[in-house]
């Protein structure tokens, strides 16, 4: 009986310490979705989501954790960003972002040449046109 009692507790032992607790995969803190004016320089994927884990804290985003490949903050159009991290006991989290990039700034129309402008019939017009200027 004794041999019986000193396997089972050897073999739970041994199941016990196999049995890794990894915890819980970490997680994501930001936004869903947010607008970004069109050539906006302060912008930052990185500052944008922060990564952590109960186990391991604050996991640092680099550029290698995001998948941001089309994403252009000088073209107008919706880019959907996707972050990845993993924590120490190699669990992974994934969540995605949706950035739309909006020309918010209205275009500059400058005339050129007088405001006022006269012509003599049957002469020569050259028309000074216009400037426009849009982002």
């Amino acid at each position: 009986m004794k041999k019986i009692t000193f396997l089972v507790i050897v073999l739970l032992t041994l199941s016990m310490t196999s049995c890794k607790d990894t915890g819980y995969a970490p997680y994501f803190q930001g936004p869903l979705e947010l607008s970004v004016d069109v050539n906006d320089d302060s912008f930052s994927l990185l500052d944008i989501m922060s990564a952590k884990d109960t186990e391991d804290g604050d996991i640092e985003l680099t550029l290698d954790n995001i998948d941001s490949s089309d994403f252009d903050v000088s073209k107008v159009d919706t880019y959907t960003i996707t972050y990845t991290v993993k924590d120490s006991d190699d669990n992974i989290s994934t969540t995605t972002l949706t950035v739309s990039v909006k020309d918010n700034i209205s275009p500059e129309i400058t005339l050129n040449g007088d405001v006022f402008m006269y012509v003599v019939e049957n002469g020569d017009f050259i028309d000074p046109l216009v400037t426009c200027i849009d982002n």
